[in-house]
C-alpha cells in the first residue's frame, strides 16, 4: 500500500479496508472481462480448432476428402 493520507487509527482502519475493496473490485472487473470475451470469442476459437483438426486428420491420412 502506498502512503496513508487519513488521520488517527481510524484513518489507518479506513484506509485498510478502502485498499482491499479496491483490490476485490478489480479481481472481479478482471473475471467479468474475461468472460465478455470468452462470450465473443468462444466460436471462432472453436472454429479454428475445428479447422485444424479436420486440417491434421487429412494431413495423416485418417480422413480422406
Amino acid at each position: 500500500m502506498l502512503r496513508d493520507y487519513l488521520k488517527s487509527a481510524l484513518g489507518n482502519q479506513l484506509n485498510t479496508i478502502l485498499a482491499g475493496t479496491g483490490f476485490n473490485l478489480k479481481k472481479m472487473l478482471n473475471r467479468i472481462k474475461e468472460q465478455i470475451l470468452f462470450i465473443f470469442f468462444e466460436p471462432v476459437i472453436f472454429e479454428k480448432t475445428l479447422l485444424l483438426i479436420s486440417y491434421e486428420c487429412r494431413k495423416n491420412g485418417v480422413l480422406k476428402v
